[in-house]
Order: C-alpha cells, then structure tokens, then sequence
C-alpha cells in the first residue's frame, strides 16, 4: 500500500500474508527507503500522482516465466524493446530483511 497523508507525506505498508476476510496489520514495506531500490522508482512515481490523504495498492509480481519466454523470443532472431527485471542482489537483500523482521 502507498499511503499519502494530509500534509503529501508518504509511507509503503505490506500486507502480507493476510487471508480473506482478515484485516492484517500493515508494516514498513522492508528495503522500499534503500536509494538503489528498483520499487523505489515506482513507489515515487505513483505517489506523485496521489492525491493527498488517499493510498493505492501496488501488486508485484515475479514472473520467472519471462525469462525464458525472453530468450525464446531472441533465439529466433525477435528483436527486444524493453526489458526490465529487479536485480537478484536487491531481491536477496530484501529477503533477508523480511526474515530479520519475521515476515
């Protein structure tokens, strides 16, 4: 979740882990402040376009698929326009940040 206050200030809250119906408690998304941060990008760039005092919901998902759709793609002479991934060292990072934490 990016929440944005009254004043414009902005906070990143997880809710992970919840089920359905469950109203979890959300905490500080872990890395989300770290300047290399690839989520820190998008986290900024929707914020920007929030309004004040409202939050939006972020979804990330890890498609491990795309990978090898990616080189099938090359393998046959395609031509790549864009591709973007999250480095494996800040996936590694955040992960052992949420184990720190009990996430």
């Amino acid at each position: 979740m990016i929440i944005k206050d009254q004043e414009g200030n902005v906070s990143v809250r997880e809710l992970q882990g919840a089920r359905c119906g469950e109203h979890p408690h959300p905490r500080p998304a872990a890395g989300t402040n770290q300047q290399h941060d690839p989520r820190r990008n998008d986290i900024d760039g929707f914020a920007a376009v929030l309004a004040n005092n409202s939050a939006a919901g972020l979804l990330l998902i890890e498609n491990l698929w795309a990978l090898k759709t990616k080189q099938a793609m090359l393998d046959a002479d395609a031509r790549l326009l864009l591709f973007e991934r999250i480095p494996h060292e800040v996936v590694e990072e955040n992960l052992a940040e949420m184990a720190a934490i009990g996430a």
